[in-house]
């Protein structure tokens, strides 16, 4: 009897269950290998031109990003910026805007100013000030 449940799409990977009565060690190795032997279609390996393309629009993406950040905190003087009010001014996702906001204290470019301010739903949050 296999350990696998099939779907009737051709195209969906078969996706392992638990085997029964498996210790549970064992049980999760199943998973791992299952998940490491998984490949998604249309990944940079199936396509390096178009995913090396992609990267290099990512970056330059980003670095614009990361510069109209710093030059947002920048521009709210002691007021500073919340990661959520950055965010909100842009109108973009936090998973685009929070990255820049780590790399531009990495860099030095801006502070944690020790000051929290309430944000929408979030709690208190980092106020975030660049040297004027």
């Amino acid at each position: 009897m296999k350990n696998r449940r099939y779907i009737d799409d051709p195209n969906l990977p078969e996706l392992p269950l638990f085997k029964q009565g498996a210790p549970r060690e064992e049980q999760v190795q199943d998973m791992v290998d299952f998940v490491e032997g998984f490949k998604a279609p249309m990944t940079g390996a199936t396509h390096p031109d178009t995913s090396r393309e992609a990267a290099k629009i990512a970056g330059r993406t980003a670095k614009t990003l990361r510069a109209n950040v710093h030059r947002y905190i920048k521009s709210m003087g002691e007021s500073g910026a919340t990661a959520n009010e950055v965010h909100l001014h842009f109108n973009l996702d936090k998973n685009s805007t929070s990255p820049r906001i780590t790399e531009l204290k990495q860099a030095g470019l801006i502070f944690d100013s020790g000051v929290r301010r309430s944000g929408e739903g979030c709690g208190k949050s980092i106020v975030w000030k660049a040297e004027i």
